[in-house]
């Protein structure tokens, strides 16, 4: 059987241990969108059996100017993005429904860290969460993170002048938040950030 698309690999081999955001536009030939329901569920679905999935938001078309679905599918890491995107019921479920519901290929992007948590310029293909939401949740992850760090180094720093100790701490906030917790913080509040 003909694969109808082939895997995604815009990002190079260094970056297997990122967490990973997909961003799939997908255009439905018109009168399909129904069938295109089912393919995303069956789509959805067989996403969250695979480790390190973090979840699935689709975007349905707003307005008869703007027809696309905008897919923002969320993995912990590369190597889980990969074996989802190699798989094999991922290919059976676009061999069984591509060609019937899909008016062209899609486009996708791979995103690293929190690019999706700002709003970036001319791409429409990513709708972040409204800005208020993001400030609560990047507020609930650096407030208990900065009091942790503090409480553990705070004692090894009393000497050190103040830029050499915000230097340490901001080394271990930095990838800590982008690495373990943002990615865990959208999952916890994947609904809240991203309403159906």
């Amino acid at each position: 059987m003909t694969r109808a698309e082939p895997p995604s690999r815009p990002l190079d081999q260094t970056t297997a241990d990122t967490p990973v955001t997909a961003v799939i536009v997908r255009r439905v030939i018109p009168g399909r969108e129904a069938a295109f329901e089912v393919f995303m569920k069956k789509m959805v679905t067989a996403a969250q059996t695979f480790p390190g999935h973090l979840g699935t938001n689709i975007f349905t078309p707003t307005n008869p100017d703007d027809p696309e679905y905008r897919i923002i599918t969320k993995f912990d890491s590369r190597s889980h993005y990969d074996a989802w995107n190699d798989s094999l019921i991922r290919a059976q479920i676009i061999d069984e429904f591509a060609q019937h519901v899909m008016a062209e290929a899609p486009r996708i992007e791979l995103l690293t860290g929190l690019e999706t948590w700002f709003n970036l310029p001319d791409r429409k293909a990513i709708v972040p969460p409204p800005k208020h939401k993001m400030a609560v949740v990047i507020w609930l992850s650096i407030f208990p993170l900065t009091l942790i760090i503090n409480y553990l180094i705070a004692p090894y720093l009393g000497n050190f002048p103040l830029w050499l100790q915000v230097l340490i701490s901001t080394l271990i906030m930095v990838p800590t938040m982008t690495y373990f917790l943002m990615p865990q913080m959208t999952r916890l509040f994947g609904r809240w950030l991203y309403p159906a």
